[in-house]
């Protein structure tokens, strides 16, 4: 592993939004049916920027999905790992990163956020994404800005 810090990315909410509020790209998935995914234009660009100063890490329940599925798509992701993690996504990425710094962006991360403020004694940052706008440029400010202090 590299010295970089670590960000958990989820892909629902995050990614591939519902009920958007912000122009989107519709993706159909090679070998999936059903409805394509609704994802911000830019994503991709957002994306190969926090490659750039994180070491990126699959935190989804997509699994080893996300990296079959969506990386051909967005063009980033093919070879980073997935957080292997039951219900608490905060504390399977808090072992994950034993004393690495993360950040962890998500849209469901509010009250695991609490219980990792309290009890993990790494240096991390936890970024709320609204399911309707995902990933944006404020969130990778917020993400470049943490591993910029670091």
């Amino acid at each position: 592993m590299s010295g970089r810090p670590l960000l958990f990315l989820d892909v629902d909410g995050v990614l591939a939004l519902w009920d958007p509020v912000v122009e989107v790209e519709r993706i159909r998935l090679a070998g999936a049916t059903g409805v394509p995914l609704l994802v911000p234009v830019g994503t991709a660009g957002r994306l190969h920027r926090l490659a750039g100063r994180f070491e990126m890490v699959w935190a989804t329940a997509w699994g080893e999905d996300a990296p079959q599925f969506l990386a051909p798509c967005l063009g980033v992701g093919a070879a980073w790992p997935v957080l292997d993690f039951d219900q608490y996504k905060g504390a399977a990425a808090c072992d994950f990163a034993a004393d690495r710094p993360f950040a962890w962006i998500d849209d469901e991360a509010h009250s695991e956020a609490e219980i990792l403020r309290d009890n993990c004694p790494i240096a991390h940052l936890v970024v709320h994404a609204d399911h309707r706008i995902g990933l944006d440029d404020d969130a990778v400010a917020q993400l470049l800005g943490f591993a910029g202090r670091l």
